[in-house]
């Protein structure tokens, strides 16, 4: 079994047109098949194959206790996950991630779940895939704002290393760790965070997006076909 899986592939920018075709075709939208579904599809394929990871961390976003307390619906989370209706999809893609860790984790108390945000952080690449002028925006012009409000890559990916290495890890398993203020400097439980980290501690909201997020999952990945465990 893996000892650890740092799950921080996505964005918010997308990817190539044939990556997203490619994620596309199972029934999402894009931001949320790069975000979440893939991720799900791996978690879900080695939890089949009696192999989960011990340590399990997903890369969250200080976007989703933004928005978290717009979702009310759990009835709606299989919608939302096809055509997002808040206007961020980003940070849409974060909140049902974010409930579908929350809920993988209470069913599988002998692992460690986390979702931790890295925090903004500047020379990453994350807007090379946007359209027009966008890389050369973000990643010139932009650049020195962006190194006075966020830190560097290291410092975010400190935060994944810590919950991974660290048997005693600060959090209870199923926690969303993520910037105390801003997007850099100490971090909390964002269910501390107002009403949008509380909502996000919801357990029948949990349990809906671990349920919608599952349904896009081919059938035989959660059967254990189909699939080559490490």
């Amino acid at each position: 079994a893996l000892d650890g899986l740092l799950m921080n592939a996505g964005g918010s920018a997308g990817g190539s047109k044939a990556d997203m075709k490619l994620v596309e075709s199972l029934g999402c939208c894009a931001s949320l098949g790069f975000n979440v579904i893939g991720h799900s599809i791996l978690l879900e394929g080695l939890t089949a194959a009696g192999k989960p990871p011990r340590c399990i961390v997903f890369s969250g976003s200080e976007a989703a206790t933004m928005i978290g307390s717009k979702f009310t619906d759990a009835a709606d989370l299989k919608k939302e996950i096809v055509q997002p209706s808040i206007g961020f999809v980003y940070g849409e893609a974060k909140v049902i991630g974010t409930l579908y860790m929350a809920s993988y984790a209470r069913k599988h108390p002998d692992l460690r779940v986390y979702t931790i945000s890295p925090g903004g952080t500047y020379g990453t690449g994350a807007f090379d895939s946007c359209p027009a002028c966008g890389p050369c925006c973000c990643n010139t012009v932009c650049m020195p704002c962006r190194m006075l409000v966020c830190h560097s890559p290291a410092a975010g990916a400190k935060r994944y290393v810590d919950a991974l290495l660290q048997p005693d890890y600060a959090y209870a398993s199923g926690t969303f760790v993520g910037c105390k203020s801003g997007m850099k400097g100490p971090v909390v439980d964002q269910a501390t965070k107002g009403a949008g980290g509380k909502r996000l501690t919801e357990v029948n909201l949990q349990d809906a997006a671990y349920d919608a997020v599952r349904s896009f999952v081919p059938a035989g990945v959660l059967q254990g076909d189909h699939f080559i465990p490490p």
